[in-house]
């Protein structure tokens, strides 16, 4: 029986859930996946947020630049091509 952080699954999130192999690195093992809303960013500004934290540690100030904001989605993409991400994390992270 699947349980979440602090008890059983309850019915409804079950019958919501898919079963399947969904990750590369899951070696054909069947799992779970549930369709979650993140509650933690339900406020969250619609653009990436780029700080210099070696010159604004308090996160003060944000960075406009196209070009870094390029690059940094560039090597994310890298990033996640290198560690199988499946195909719905580079949409939900706009890329």
């Amino acid at each position: 029986m699947p349980v979440g952080f602090s008890d059983f699954e309850g019915r409804e999130k079950l019958a919501s859930a898919e079963l399947g192999v969904f990750l590369e690195n899951a070696h054909d093992v069947t799992h779970l996946r549930f369709p979650v809303k993140s509650r933690r960013h339900r406020d969250a500004v619609d653009s990436n947020l780029i700080y210099d934290t070696q010159t604004d540690p308090q996160q003060q100030s944000l960075v406009k630049d196209d070009a870094l904001e390029a690059r940094l989605a560039q090597q994310m993409r890298s990033l996640l091509k290198r560690f199988d991400a499946p195909p719905w994390q580079y949409e939900r992270m706009g890329l």
